[in-house]
């Protein structure tokens, strides 16, 4: 059998073609396997967030706090507040304070909230969602004003814990209906 002879030059040209298909086949794969190494990277630290999103759907059952976060710090003692609503067909919370706003485990804690409507208020309540609980709901009492526009206190024991879950939520009912709000402390 004969072999045709091949122009060297041609031969050069392959070569070179073919080692430059090969860098670039390297080149390629390099970036492939980076890519994918940062893509599984990001979507394993983004998992925790989706679970905690996951969770912050579902009211009856919060999430463990996580002990990699640090809680947010609050502040101390006696703190006012203010309540803004858009519905001015229902009661109106305006001012108020939480005393203390940080207790202890253990302790009382007492709100004072300013409720004001054109038709008597007949009840105040709150309840309050901590890290593991949510508290059964808190009648508050009359101690000025009216029942159309008076101050209502109420108290309770913290019987958990607050690091990352701590919000108020405060009703009142009138004739015209019930509003409620829900104050984030944490």
């Amino acid at each position: 059998m004969v072999l045709p002879k091949v122009n060297k030059k041609i031969l050069l040209e392959l070569l070179i073609l073919l080692i430059l298909l090969g860098l670039i086949v390297l080149i390629v794969l390099k970036y492939y396997h980076a890519y994918r190494r940062k893509y599984q990277n990001q979507t394993a630290s983004e998992e925790p967030t989706a679970q905690t999103e996951l969770y912050s759907k579902i009211p009856s059952s919060p999430p463990p706090p996580s002990p990699l976060l640090s809680p947010k710090p609050i502040p101390h003692g006696k703190i006012g507040f203010s309540v803004s609503q858009a519905d001015k067909t229902k009661p109106q919370f305006s001012q108020g304070e939480i005393d203390p706003y940080d207790p202890p485990k253990g302790g009382r804690q007492t709100v004072t909230i300013s409720v004001r409507d054109e038709q008597p208020v007949s009840q105040v309540s709150a309840v309050l969602k901590t890290d593991n609980a949510v508290s059964q709901p808190v009648s508050f009492k009359l101690i000025s004003g009216s029942d159309t526009d008076g101050t209502w206190q109420g108290s309770w024991t913290l019987t958990d814990t607050y690091l990352y879950t701590y919000n108020l939520v405060l009703t009142a009912v009138s004739s015209r209906g019930q509003a409620s709000v829900e104050i984030t402390l944490r």
